[in-house]
């Protein structure tokens, strides 16, 4: 049979998961056992107070003040608060731990499964993407080696970790280049002609036409290629030309600058007319 309980002082513990700081009362009880009377000391919990340190203490102090009992902030209270951070701590790196080593098996799977399946589908080294989807490297580096040279030397290839079937194939693709290299190209003679500010006269080759739109109208680029296959390059925004691709002229004009270009050595001419 309990004759007293008398709640003598408050103190902050911890829930069973060390998620939340909670509040617990001490108090005193005298017990008859077998005619006798037994004094102990126990303790019982009160309520949940935060989550933070520094909030949980402010409302244990409260309470007891409100109560008129001790709030006990001992060093070991204050010790048993900082362990409980430190668990927190330790909780908190463990499972970052644990999400960055299933983040790394979940990739190595991932890039397992690619590779069964380009293996499986794409063993005859053919694109995944681009406008040659399903046609073989070494078709399109018959027919437009430029594609793949730009590919190659425009990435970051090889990708170190393949992220989809398109980074292990574009992988494929620069071992193939390393292994075979690219066709021989008649622009890969050029070499740059004249001095900046020289006028020329020559017979040309239109090779390459493109054109576009400007703040000041149609612009329109041309490649040209001489006879010792050297590649001179200008920009036309008139109308009077008939040039296309295939035909031959004789141009006249002045050497703006000499720059290389997808491995190619270039001249560009300005002020340039079609005699």
């Amino acid at each position: 049979m309990i004759i007293d309980g008398d709640v003598k002082s408050a103190f902050i513990s911890y829930g069973e998961q060390c998620k939340m700081y909670t509040l617990h009362e001490v108090f005193h009880t005298e017990k008859v056992v077998n005619g006798h009377t037994v004094k102990t000391t126990d303790s019982r919990y009160v309520r949940n107070l935060a989550t933070d340190r520094d909030r949980a203490i402010e409302k244990a102090i409260a309470y007891a003040a409100s109560r008129g009992i001790d709030y006990i902030s001992t060093d070991g209270a204050r010790k048993e608060l900082y362990e409980i951070e430190r668990h927190r701590s330790d909780e908190r790196l463990r499972m970052k731990a644990e999400a960055e080593q299933q983040r790394r098996l979940e990739e190595e799977r991932h890039i397992n499964e690619l590779l069964v399946v380009f293996d499986s589908q794409f063993q005859s080294e053919a694109f995944t993407f681009g406008k040659y989807t399903g046609k073989r490297f070494a078709d399109v580096m018959k027919a437009d080696s430029g594609y793949i040279r730009y590919i190659v030397e425009n990435s970051d290839l090889p990708h170190d970790i393949p992220k989809n079937l398109n980074d292990i194939c574009a992988n494929s693709l620069h071992s193939y280049v390393l292994k075979h290299g690219y066709p021989a190209r008649p622009e890969d003679d050029s070499v740059y002609v004249g001095t900046k500010g020289e006028r020329i006269e020559l017979t040309v080759k239109v090779t390459k036409k493109m054109s576009f739109d400007t703040n000041f109208g149609i612009k329109t680029m041309y490649h040209f290629m001489d006879t010792d296959n050297n590649v001179f390059v200008t920009f036309y925004s008139g109308s009077s030309w008939n040039l296309n691709i295939g035909d031959t002229a004789t141009i006249k004009g002045t050497i703006d600058k000499h720059q290389e270009y997808d491995n190619v050595k270039q001249t560009h001419i300005k002020r340039v007319k079609v005699l």
